[in-house]
């Protein structure tokens, strides 16, 4: 049967990929799934694109919660997952089910349209953390992937990514939330790094171009002139940081960020000659607060 199933397709997009062929037909029998479905369920393993890692995810899940039992004289099943170059080899249909799950999860946010099925799947991947009793038993040892702090990290991408594209009433909010779920991610996380720091920058010029502009018709009551020119200045400084090629971009993001740049070197300006502002300490500017660690799940 093995020798039926389709040639990989994997293009390796992420550090973390499949890297052997798993021949679950040879070497299981299921109540629930046949010897079909289970030749299905080779093929799809090896498969990238974002539908069929999906469908492998939900067979994988179906295969586990059915009654198991080895076929005769059989070998276990030897599972293959590459990180960072480097191969981890487990028995363990746990090991399996995590690392499915786990490159589902980077899939679907790498989409940047699916950001509540990420942060779902990273939260059935802390779960499986702390059921996952053998995982000490994977050679050559268990990868840094395989840890509560590096998922942790992964929901702050996400929850950051997903709030800096909010838009509305609680922008303000959502926007300096964005700012603390992106820079509390780890510096050194290959791919999602990169992706945390930009988008950190981003929330962090247009929130200051929020507090910039928000007060305009009081700029002759106290400080509030040095305030906002202070904001413009760091909103345009900020903004001018941001490498777009980091960022999940869209076309609302993206305008935002060219109106900010065309925008406000003139309303600086006027600051400077109309209200003779100057600069204020940075940290006597009030920002939003943002949503609790327990909102995001990240605790």
């Amino acid at each position: 049967m093995s020798n039926l199933k389709a040639e990989s397709t994997t293009t390796n997009g992420f550090n973390i990929y499949p890297s052997s062929f798993v021949c679950f037909e040879d070497a299981l029998k299921s109540d629930k799934l046949s010897i079909y479905n289970l030749l299905h369920l080779s093929s799809l393993r090896d498969r990238d694109t974002l539908p069929d890692r999906a469908e492998y995810h939900r067979r994988l899940v179906e295969l586990m919660s059915s009654k198991l039992e080895r076929v005769e004289n059989s070998s276990p099943v030897g599972f293959v997952w590459t990180v960072d170059n480097q191969d981890y080899d487990s028995t363990s249909l746990m090991f399996e089910l995590y690392f499915t799950s786990l490159s589902l999860a980077q899939k679907l946010f790498q989409s940047q349209d699916n950001y509540d099925a990420s942060i779902h799947l990273l939260k059935q991947c802390r779960a499986m953390l702390s059921a996952w009793k053998t995982s000490e038993l994977v050679y050559p040892s268990c990868p840094y992937v395989c840890t509560d702090e590096y998922v942790k990290n992964l929901l702050y991408v996400v929850n950051g990514s997903k709030l800096l594209k909010m838009r509305g009433k609680q922008e303000a909010v959502a926007l300096s939330s964005a700012m603390k779920c992106s820079g509390n991610v780890s510096y050194h996380i290959p791919y999602f790094s990169d992706i945390a720091l930009n988008h950190y920058l981003a929330a962090r010029a247009l929130l200051f171009q929020h507090l910039a502009l928000k007060n305009k018709e009081n700029l002759e009551q106290g400080d509030m002139a040095n305030q906002s020119y202070t904001s413009a200045k760091e909103a345009l400084e900020t903004c001018k940081l941001v490498d777009r090629s980091k960022c999940h971009m869209d076309t609302n993001l993206d305008s935002a960020l060219n109106k900010l740049l065309e925008e406000i070197p003139e309303y600086i300006t006027t600051m400077q000659q109309v209200y003779y502002a100057v600069d204020t300490p940075l940290n006597s500017i009030t920002i939003p607060a943002s949503i609790s660690n327990d909102k995001i799940e990240a605790r």
